[in-house]
């Protein structure tokens, strides 16, 4: 797929990597809490992720599952989220520089929440704009609330321009139990140049060139990359209708980018 299924697996030897990439993996291993100065915290700048949401969320380290793997729960009303940014806005589509992302996830309702993942702008409401083209600048992939059918869709653009495609994969509902056989591996990968690539489970889905207008969308006609602008890592779930909680399990996210 891309060089970023195996992250860390560089042939080469000494520091040359890190001289050549930025990179960062978050296997979310250990059980920090909110609040408590780990991993997240609802204050902006406090922690390494920043946790917002409607309601009080919950996004701990679950180490009852072998590798770690965080859960993002709801608190059961119509349209709440819950949302994590890393702190900072450190990637940026720059041409010349690849880069490229990948998460691994599951959820246990596929027809009744949404989600967002992947490089967008700061922004507290990044997973409100699950069914929307997009308000912000952003670059990853989405399961739209409103279709109800678990399809992923990949979504790339800007604050005034935003695009949806349908990548062709549904997901199906999982427990922690079934994370394994559930899960999908979502991936983009940056060329340096105009080109964007979105895979699920290694394979291409969805191809996008910057100017082009797609035959086929979701939402949306035009591709508008989000060059040169700053960009972080968002994570977030949304519910649709009240009733029940519902979850996201994210065992990894990881992002390598071209110095």
């Amino acid at each position: 797929m891309s060089n970023l299924t195996g992250y860390g697996g560089s042939a080469r030897s000494g520091l040359k990597d890190v001289r050549d990439y930025v990179t960062f993996v978050e296997d979310f291993i250990d059980n920090n809490v909110i609040d408590n100065g780990g991993k997240f915290s609802g204050t902006a700048d406090q922690s390494s992720w920043y946790l917002t949401g409607d309601a009080t969320m919950i996004a701990a380290g679950n180490d009852g599952a072998r590798g770690g793997i965080v859960v993002f729960t709801t608190d059961g009303t119509a349209d709440d989220y819950t949302q994590i940014q890393l702190n900072g806005e450190a990637f940026c589509l720059t041409k010349g520089k690849k880069t490229w992302f990948e998460i691994s996830l599951a959820c246990d309702d596929v027809d009744d929440m949404g989600f967002v993942v992947g490089l967008t702008q700061t922004s507290t409401t990044a997973t409100e704009l699950v069914a929307a083209t997009t308000d912000i600048d952003m670059i990853g992939f989405q399961l739209d609330t409103a279709a109800e059918d678990g399809s992923i869709d990949a979504i790339v653009g800007t604050a005034t321009v935003g695009l949806q495609l349908d990548t062709g994969v549904d997901l199906s509902d999982a427990t922690l139990a079934t994370y394994l056989a559930k899960r999908k591996v979502l991936a983009f990968e940056y060329d340096g140049a105009e080109t964007i690539r979105f895979f699920v489970n290694g394979d291409e889905k969805v191809k996008v060139v910057d100017g082009e207008t797609p035959s086929t969308t979701v939402l949306g006609t035009t591709v508008d990359i989000p060059f040169d602008l700053p960009l972080t890592i968002t994570i977030g779930v949304q519910e649709e209708d009240a009733g029940a909680a519902r979850s996201l399990w994210v065992d990894y996210v990881a992002v390598r980018m071209e110095r």
